[in-house]
């Protein structure tokens, strides 16, 4: 059975030849290096990063007034945008105005019918007319699809396909070339696959109703990109961000605290938690007359990420149950004095402050807290004593 596609463009090249009040950037997600240097840092994809060169071009012929970019968050809040990037690019690599930029963020913009309807609000938050022509750089695969919910919105859009449009604004350049022999090679009939049915269902759902109701069962954002791994070979991925991120940082495999830092890295939290747990030592010295109970000295370090809360419990000794006069200490069964007892407290405050200023210098721009509520008033002062800081 044949393959359905989309109709031959028909892409008006006079359409260059005129001036536009507003450009609408299309996003293509991003892409994330699994390792090497840049490892967990998010980049434009192979599609993302053409489409802003086509848009950089563009503003340069000046042929629009104000560009409009869409969210298209791969990988989560705690991470730069596809549309955030695409404008970072624009500004300082294109020299255009920040006051003419605007990156819409909200619910579903990395879905193209929410993102022609944000449009459609932003143009009459202009006060322009309906009608106003809208020049709307994409990947000729997407044409269809975009005009569909163009027509869904009422929103003129003009396409200008990166297959046709980049060569007219690069005299000579073989962007065919580019097609066959590079990278997009990779990417363009893996989209062209996974276009084929939204491309249908979008000529009778012009406003993308069923698309985002499907993702409150497919989830979160999606990144596409090409990789070049450490056997030499170019690898297509098209996952979940979240599932790219979760398989880079090894968060579901934490064994040390080194795994959490590293994870953390990757996950670029907002904030990390450091609880000491448990009751500690200088609660155990009052009781004289009873039995002393197992207990552990351990910290648990959490942070809310875009796969969740990830934790880690660091245990630093643990105190075996015994006699009044005696506990053991560190999984031996070496009995300690009662003296001894603070020092093992201040080791444990000692170890757990220096823990936290490796991960401080690690992590600069992640706030790290520590929430001293399950020491003992004696422990708090201790750790006062050791510095303790808002950090």
């Amino acid at each position: 059975m044949e393959r359905e596609s989309q109709p031959q463009s028909q892409f008006n090249h006079e359409a260059l030849n005129r001036h536009y009040a507003v450009m609408a950037v299309d996003p293509y997600a991003l892409g994330m290096d699994s390792e090497g240097p840049n490892k967990g840092k998010e980049r434009l994809s192979e599609l993302s990063h053409w489409i802003s060169h086509e848009a950089g071009r563009l503003v340069k012929a000046g042929l629009v007034d104000r560009v409009v970019f869409f969210e298209d968050p791969s990988f989560g809040p705690n991470f730069q945008s596809t549309g955030d990037l695409m404008a970072k690019h624009l500004v300082e690599r294109d020299g255009f105005p920040q006051d003419k930029v605007k990156v819409i963020k909200g619910k579903d913009q990395n879905q193209t019918a929410p993102q022609v309807d944000e449009l459609a609000k932003y143009l009459k938050d202009l006060g322009l007319p309906q009608d106003t022509p809208v020049l709307y750089p994409m990947w000729d695969y997407h044409r269809e699809r975009v005009q569909n919910h163009a027509a869904g919105f009422g929103v003129n859009v003009v396409p200008a396909p990166m297959e046709e449009v980049y060569g007219e604004l690069n005299p000579g350049y073989n962007f065919g070339e580019r097609v066959v022999n590079g990278r997009l090679r990779f990417v363009l009939p893996e989209a062209e696959k996974m276009e084929s049915l939204r491309r249908k269902v979008s000529r009778y759902d012009k406003r993308g109703f069923i698309p985002r109701r499907a993702k409150r069962f497919l989830g979160g954002s999606f990144m596409i990109d090409t990789e070049r791994r450490a056997d030499g070979n170019l690898h297509f991925e098209y996952k979940k961000g979240s599932q790219k991120l979760e398989e880079i940082s090894g968060a579901r495999e934490i064994d040390n605290l080194d795994d959490f830092s590293n994870a953390m890295e990757v996950l670029k939290p907002v904030e990390i938690v450091v609880e000491p747990q448990g009751r500690y030592v200088s609660q155990l010295k009052r009781k004289l007359l009873f039995e002393l109970p197992d207990m552990e000295l351990s910290t648990r370090y959490s942070a809310e990420t875009a796969l969740g809360e990830v934790r880690f419990k660091d245990i630093h000794a643990v105190l075996k149950g015994g006699r009044p006069d005696y506990v053991y200490a560190y999984n031996t069964y070496t009995p300690v004095s009662r003296e001894d007892l603070d020092r093992i407290e201040r080791e444990y405050l000692e170890a757990l402050l220096k823990r936290v200023e490796e991960l401080k210098e690690k992590l600069p721009s992640t706030k790290i807290t520590i929430n001293d509520a399950n020491l003992s008033a004696e422990g708090r002062r201790k750790l006062s004593k050791k510095k303790r800081v808002n950090l």
